[in-house]
């Protein structure tokens, strides 16, 4: 193995869950000592504007700032860059465009490919994800690429998912959340999705493993195995 590559991560979108793709970078490395982790480099910018607003025309955009976060992140180092944000990956084409000197991993591809990886028989997933990350079919495209289709929940249980990604970023405790969460990730169930995708990064703070009846696919996870991988592939 070559030398590691710097991974950098564009956070603050919102903080708690910037520390969570950390921790789970930490998790899915392979260590016996301090030094075999991967360099990670981290500004948890959380005066990037609303990405949910900025879509539906309603506040600043979030990619100027996005821009000077990641172009921080090169010149300290990071060779790959990640964004913990799903809406944010509305801006994704327009980032890796304008910086080009370095890696950017889209966390719906690398969700796809994970999907195909370990579920092997489940096509048709419900997605729980903000009206950004919805209205963008960002989830759509990647796994569509893959063959795979994605369900997007009703009018009515999508604000109850609004309500409660809201509610958690308030500091509300994620106890008081799940329930509502997971009656939504049933309605999916119930209308022919086999598995769950947690579409926001707050959600896998929220939802675990066993609370439905059907895999519950994390892309924060998905995220950072594929950050761990091509770090450490040199």
């Amino acid at each position: 193995m070559g030398r590691e590559k710097i991974v950098g991560i564009l956070g603050g979108m919102g903080p708690e869950a910037t520390a969570d793709l950390f921790l789970k970078i930490i998790r899915s490395t392979p260590i016996k000592r301090d030094q075999d982790h991967i360099r990670v480099i981290i500004d948890s910018n959380s005066k990037i504007p609303d990405r949910i607003q900025a879509v539906y025309g309603n506040g600043e955009s979030p990619f100027p700032q996005m821009l000077d976060s990641a172009r921080l992140l090169a010149s300290a180092g990071a060779e790959i860059i990640l964004i913990a944000c799903n809406g944010a990956h509305m801006f994704f084409g327009e980032l890796r465009d304008a910086l080009d000197s370095v890696l950017f991993l889209n966390i719906m591809d690398e969700t796809a490919k994970h999907c195909l990886e370990k579920h092997h028989g489940v096509s048709k997933y419900g997605l729980l994800a903000t009206d950004a990350t919805i209205r963008g079919r960002l989830y759509e495209k990647s796994f569509n690429a893959c063959g795979l289709r994605i369900e997007a929940p009703d009018q009515s249980n999508q604000a109850i998912v609004m309500d409660c990604i809201y509610k958690f970023k308030s500091g509300i405790p994620a106890e008081k959340l799940r329930a509502p969460l997971i009656d939504a990730g049933r309605s999916l169930l119930a209308s022919g999705a086999e598995g769950i995708i947690l579409g926001c990064t707050e959600l896998p703070m929220i939802i675990r493993e066993g609370d439905l009846p059907a895999p519950i696919v994390d892309p924060t996870m998905a995220l950072a195995l594929a950050a761990v991988n091509k770090s450490r592939e040199g």
